[in-house]
This record gives structure tokens, C-alpha cells and sequence, in this order.
């Protein structure tokens, strides 16, 4: 997972200089259509909702979660304001799909509760 994050970041780091709404592209350096389809698998989206912005919000998350950290903190970089919504379409996909995990799994909802990466997004 660890490349596919290293890859992200070099493709966004492209992909910030051009129009959001310009197509991503393996020729550009860009997410490859594969990859985009991985990120929709990963978080049970239509292929076509994977977009360059969503994998961005993704890849800062996954840097700020190296250690344990808040959700809070992971909302803001991410820069997602409303926090149903981070929660929902964010945080569950990425702790599901095995990337992230709680601090304390049995308790969800703890105020004490952080969230890190997994051994599986390390690799």
C-alpha cells in the first residue's frame, strides 16, 4: 500500500497544477484508470466518483494517520468540513478496507480514540 500512497503523491502533486476537472492520465503522470478503479474498489465507489481531488483527500489522510491521531485532525487536512460525511465516505473505507485502524477498536466512538495506519497502508 505504501507505493500506492508514494504514487498518489506524485500524481497529485502533478495533478494540483492542472484544472480539476482535466483528465488523469498514466501519460501525465497522473492516476492510470487502474488505479483510480483500485481507489473506487477500496472504498465501494463507481469507478467514475474516483477523481484525482478524492485521492488527494486520501493521501493526506493516509501522511497525517503515520501516528496516532484524532479524526479531527485527519478532517482538516483533508479539508472536509462537515464530519458525518468524513466519517462516512472517508474514515469507515478507509478502516474497512484495512488501511487505517482505531486505537481503541472496541470503542469507536471514545473521545480518547485515534486512528493510525495499518501494517497494510505502511506497505
Amino acid at each position: 500500500m505504501g507505493a500506492v500512497v508514494e504514487e498518489l503523491s506524485v500524481a497529485l502533486y502533478e495533478s494540483e497544477r492542472a484544472p480539476e476537472t482535466a483528465q488523469v492520465t498514466a501519460q501525465d503522470n497522473e492516476l492510470s484508470n487502474k488505479e483510480l478503479s483500485d481507489l473506487a474498489t477500496a472504498f465501494g465507489l463507481p469507478a467514475a466518483q474516483a477523481t484525482a481531488q478524492v485521492a488527494a483527500q486520501i493521501v493526506k489522510i493516509l501522511q497525517a494517520a503515520v501516528d496516532p491521531v484524532e479524526r479531527n485532525l485527519l478532517q482538516q487536512v483533508s479539508k472536509l468540513g462537515h464530519r458525518e460525511h468524513f466519517r462516512k465516505n472517508y474514515l469507515e473505507p478507509l478502516i474497512s478496507s484495512g488501511w487505517l485502524e482505531r486505537t481503541i477498536s472496541d470503542k469507536p466512538t471514545s473521545p480518547k480514540q485515534r486512528h493510525r495506519l495499518t501494517e497494510t497502508g505502511r506497505t
